[in-house]
């Protein structure tokens, strides 16, 4: 029988809309060595495997209004 070897996923947060928790949130994050992506509300309608970056996700093309002024 063949082990066969999985690549763990990595641990990983993703933010919206956190306001002033995100700098206490990317602390303690940071201190277990886990990855933060934030999001914009832009992305709001997007998978979150494609927010996070996995493989076989893609963007949906979903546009959300937002002011990234």
């Amino acid at each position: 029988m063949k082990a066969r070897i999985i690549n763990p996923v990595p641990e990983t947060i993703i933010l919206y809309k956190t306001g002033k928790c995100s700098n206490g949130i990317k602390n303690i994050a940071d201190k277990l060595g886990v990855k933060i992506i934030e999001t914009s509300e832009c992305q709001a309608g997007e998978q979150v495997g494609f927010l996070a970056g996995y493989n076989g996700f893609s963007s949906n093309g979903s546009k959300e209004e937002c002011d990234e002024g």
